[in-house]
């Protein structure tokens, strides 16, 4: 019961942790499709393996009960999960070190477009954050968030196959005891 429940609440992070993920590299497909060139494949790795994840996890969210007795194979996918995730951080890692924002102190504008977050009064304070920068980094720090979460829940989904083994044992072992049936091992 606790483990099912431990479970779908990661779950719900994934969920909840991948969705701005594939939401912010969207907007970096979109504006190079608009361009008519190919986005680069740095953002398309993690958008791709986002999206993939997030169906994943959806699917499994809901039909849990159903899956449950696959929870072995439920498991391994989380681990394939990773390991794409993995790789879509790897290709995202160059942003890791980029600097997105500078602080001078002070009060805080933002921009009539959005693209940046600004304040430069007559005391020289101030703050500039550069959009797209702040978003890859978002993106790629949510993708090692999903990371860990998706190695947690395959870890619980193959606790949940262990017990859900030795429910079935038990069960064919009174099964068979009743039946009068013992085996001499």
């Amino acid at each position: 019961m606790i483990g099912s429940t431990i479970f779908l609440f990661l779950r719900l992070v994934q969920i909840v942790t991948l969705i701005p993920i594939w939401g912010m590299l969207a907007y970096f497909v979109h504006k190079y499709s608009d361009a008519g060139v190919t986005p680069p494949v740095e953002i398309l790795v993690l958008f791709i393996v986002a999206i993939i994840a997030t169906a994943w996890a959806i699917i499994t969210l809901f039909q849990f009960k159903r899956y449950s007795l696959v929870s072995m194979l439920i498991a391994f996918i989380d681990l394939l999960m990773v390991g794409a995730l993995i790789a879509g951080v790897y290709y995202l890692r160059g942003i890791s070190k980029a600097n997105c924002s500078s602080w001078n102190g002070g009060p805080v504008d933002f921009d009539r477009n959005g693209s940046s977050v600004s304040a430069s009064y007559n005391s020289g304070w101030g703050i500039r954050v550069k959009k797209h920068c702040g978003m890859q980094k978002a993106a790629w720090a949510l993708g090692i968030v999903n990371i860990i979460l998706f190695f947690a829940s395959a870890l619980v989904a193959a606790h949940l196959y262990r017990k859900t083994e030795r429910k079935e044992i038990r069960r064919e072992h009174k099964a068979t005891r009743r039946s009068g049936r013992r085996s001499r091992w």
